[in-house]
């Protein structure tokens, strides 16, 4: 990279071209180079806030990088401690240095784009040790969502499948996978993966970390109408979800899966009927009633497959409206 040269009186002063300059630094790691460009723009622009927050990113991750490599160099810091401690790091950084401002938005994406790279070329000498000490899920989980932020989203996808691979009921690895799918524009691919990480497990899904899922927001956007306990809410995002067509998009069940949910139903309406004490509590109650509703749902889905299956359709039908009048209306009114 050309660097630049201190100005002189006599020469014209460019704070947009030292901002450059400062933010390619900053994409480089390299901190005290961008610290001179930005103390060089608050000489002529004492006020010019870019460079203020600018330097205060060069102060913050100098200290933190600095720390890495002498933890490093002592060995008290393993490979897959390294990545993870920068993510977690750079988490706290985000909560501190936000900004809706378009400059200031550029110098934290540069510092982003270094320190997760750097993150994830830690976790991926980890995978390549072969630490068995290390466990792998988390592992594979974080370089997967590491490179959706980076917009690698064929390698987050590959990761998230290697997740799923060894825990076949990750619901998180399910939303992960579906949120990067729909950020490539894919949006049935999304659709499955989101309906299946829902349908898993709502409460295991964090919401946080679904980067502008606009399928999860027209959900979330009509959910709002209707009167929801807030502590249930995330369950009945799948039930929304599948009367209002927008988990439109469906796969067909094998035996054992239709076995496993009929047995849920089963455990789940004991849970409703006998537990009094925890029905006392309306968001137990409506988590319950949430479950139970989008297992029926995936059962009508079946049945509608099958040929004369009639009976067993409006057997369902009638425990949905059983569960719900509204959600039962609403699904009717929607076929």
């Amino acid at each position: 990279m050309v660097g630049f040269r201190n100005s002189t009186r006599n020469e014209t002063f460019s704070v947009e071209q030292h901002l450059r300059f400062a933010m390619s630094y900053l994409a480089e790691g390299a901190f005290s180079e961008a610290m001179i460009a930005f103390k060089e723009i608050l000489r002529h622009d004492f006020s010019n806030e870019s460079a203020e927050i600018g330097g205060k990113c060069c102060n913050y991750w100098k200290v933190k990088i600095e720390k890495i490599r002498k933890e490093k160099d002592k060995k008290s810091f393993s490979c897959y401690k390294a990545g993870n401690f920068l993510y977690e790091e750079w988490r706290k950084f985000i909560l501190t240095f936000n900004s809706s401002k378009e400059n200031e938005i550029i110098i934290l994406d540069c510092v982003k784009y270094y320190v997760l790279r750097l993150a994830l070329e830690y976790l991926k000498k980890a995978e390549s040790e072969e630490d068995t000490t290390i466990n792998v899920v988390p592992l594979f989980a974080l370089i997967g969502f590491l490179n959706k932020i980076l917009r690698n989203y064929e390698e987050a996808i590959c990761y998230f499948q290697k997740v799923i691979q060894i825990e076949h009921f990750n619901a998180d690895a399910y939303a992960q996978l579906g949120n990067c799918y729909e950020l490539q524009g894919e949006e049935r691919a999304a659709k499955i993966m989101l309906r299946e990480a829902f349908f898993l497990n709502p409460a295991a899904v964090d919401f946080a970390n679904l980067e502008n899922s606009q399928l999860i927001l027209r959900v979330s956007s009509v959910m709002k109408q209707y009167d929801i306990a807030s502590g249930a809410f995330v369950f009945w995002i799948p039930v929304y979800a599948r009367v209002y067509n927008v988990f439109d998009v469906k796969r067909e069940l094998g035996d054992e899966e239709v076995i496993r949910i009929q047995k849920d139903i089963s455990n789940l309406r004991n849970e409703l009927e006998n537990n009094q004490d925890a029905m006392k509590n309306k968001n137990e109650v409506e988590k319950f009633k949430a479950m139970l509703l989008i297992r029926y749902f995936w059962l009508y889905d079946y049945f509608q497959g099958k040929e004369n299956a009639k009976d067993e359709i409006k057997k369902v039908e009638e425990r949905i409206k059983d569960l719900s009048c509204t959600i039962y209306n609403i699904f009717k009114n929607s076929i």
